[in-house]
């Protein structure tokens, strides 16, 4: 029998399913069935309201046919899940459906991030409460990674180690300890409308891990209420120490909080970005006023999934650009006059607003002024509207690509330029069922931020 879900289920589990269709209404009770969907939901394969929906089907037939339609709709990795609750409950209806010796998922083929295999089978982050049918793609928990290496590539370039004298483009680093890298990372939530977030274990490892070798005193702060985080973030604001040091990383890792811009707190409150990185602005930071933050926020930003655009190459040909040569007519700024369009002259009176091309703080002057909102490089894992994904196994797909970036090419990359190294490589992972994910960068630097790994 042919499968029409051939891009989710193997041909074999779909044949055993239809097949047997009978036997399973027939062997699954109450008891048996509720038990079944409480272990999809602690192991994050069900949301917390489809939990509650099912249980107030009122006929088991109902929900033994409810079942079936998840099950006949879902994934190869939701299959498996049934098949090993029935390994244990129900070792007759394991021993009908399992499937063994089978090496492909699907139809379709998971292509996995550079230097690493499999990656690209993930378990979505669709938060509970927003979506009510199982999520579309889902994982097995049976595999643990090993631990990732984190070696970081010192510099070696004098090249790149000239820049450190370079005021105009690059922020100093010269303090031994480069600062304190505050991680939020939400693993279990008290409010039951999210469920845990498998295998963020081993993202706050790598990360907290990365950042320790990059000369960052690490704090983290695990599974916080609303409360603590924001008593946290202003205990940091007016954080004294911070004279002391050249940066700051704030990451958090969490649940996506229903609204646009704003993540779960672990009891289910939400904050929103704004909120957070406001605290450590030139205006209410000024120990870290002048000094760049790089911030950033793995966690999706809505329910849309990136179903990836093929581009035809005959439709879009490669081409070869000229330069192209400056017009009389363009704007062009001094700071005695503007010239606009026609080339004719405008004096300007000492009230009005010249444009500045660039100005740099007067080191002899006991103050200067800067922009209130400067010196941000705030990383969003996915684009707002979209799902971010992970991989229970493995953890989610934008912490663990940045900790492999991070420790390769902070050597040699400023942090902007590592953040289109992640956006490269995460863009070409991709779900057995075609989704991609690509992050967003914030940018308000004035200069160029390196971590300077080893000097």
């Amino acid at each position: 029998m042919a499968n029409p879900h051939a891009s989710l289920l193997r041909n074999e589990e779909y044949q055993h399913l239809t097949q047997n269709q009978a036997y399973i209404r027939e062997n699954m009770d109450a008891d048996f069935m509720m038990r079944l969907v409480d272990n999809f939901y602690q192991n994050g394969y069900v949301t917390f309201n489809t939990r509650q929906d099912f249980g107030e089907i009122r006929y088991t037939t109902e929900q033994a046919a409810c079942i079936l339609d998840w099950l006949l709709g879902g994934t190869s990795h939701f299959y498996d899940a049934f098949c090993d609750f029935c390994k244990e409950e129900h070792p007759e209806m394991y021993d009908l459906l399992y499937v063994s010796d089978y090496s492909a998922t699907g139809s379709e083929t998971v292509v996995s991030v550079e230097e690493e295999n499999n990656v690209g089978e993930d378990s979505s982050v669709l938060q509970p409460s927003r979506c009510s049918s199982p999520p579309a793609c889902l994982m097995n928990l049976d595999k643990t990674p090993p631990q990732m290496e984190i070696n970081i590539i010192p510099v070696i370039s004098s090249s790149i180690l000239s820049k450190v004298h370079k005021v105009k483009s690059v922020y100093s680093s010269s303090f031994p300890v480069r600062g304190i890298a505050l991680l939020f990372f939400n693993i279990e939530f008290t409010d039951l409308n999210y469920p845990p977030r498998h295998g963020v274990e081993h993202d706050l490892d790598n990360l907290s891990r990365l950042f320790h070798k990059l000369n960052y005193n690490v704090t983290v702060i695990k599974n916080a209420p609303r409360d603590d985080v924001r008593r946290e973030l202003e205990f940091q604001s007016r954080n004294v120490m911070h004279r002391n040091f050249s940066s700051l990383v704030l990451g958090f890792s969490t649940h996506w909080a229903g609204t646009n811009r704003a993540v779960a707190c672990a009891d289910g409150k939400s904050m929103y970005l704004h909120d957070i990185y406001r605290h450590f602005d030139n205006k209410n930071c000024p120990f870290l006023a002048g000094k760049p933050k790089f911030l950033f926020f793995d966690a999706s930003f809505g329910c849309a999934k990136d179903r990836a655009v093929r581009i035809d190459r005959a439709l879009n040909p490669p081409k070869v650009f000229e330069p192209v040569k400056k017009k009389t007519s363009d704007i062009t700024f001094s700071l005695s006059n503007i010239r606009i369009n026609s080339g004719r002259r405008v004096e300007a009176s000492p009230n009005d607003m010249i444009p500045v091309l660039y100005s740099s703080p007067d080191v002899s002057q006991p103050s200067y002024i800067i922009a209130e909102k400067s010196d941000f490089i705030i990383a969003c894992s996915t684009f707002e509207g979209y799902v971010s994904w992970r991989r229970n196994s493995h953890g989610c797909w934008f912490s663990r690509v940045m900790a492999e970036v991070f420790q390769k090419h902070a050597c040699d990359c400023n942090v902007v330029e590592l953040l289109k190294r992640v956006r490269r490589k995460l863009s070409c992972i991709e779900t057995n069922t075609g989704c991609k994910q690509v992050n967003m960068t914030i940018d308000t630097t004035l200069k160029e931020f390196y971590f300077f790994p080893g000097v």
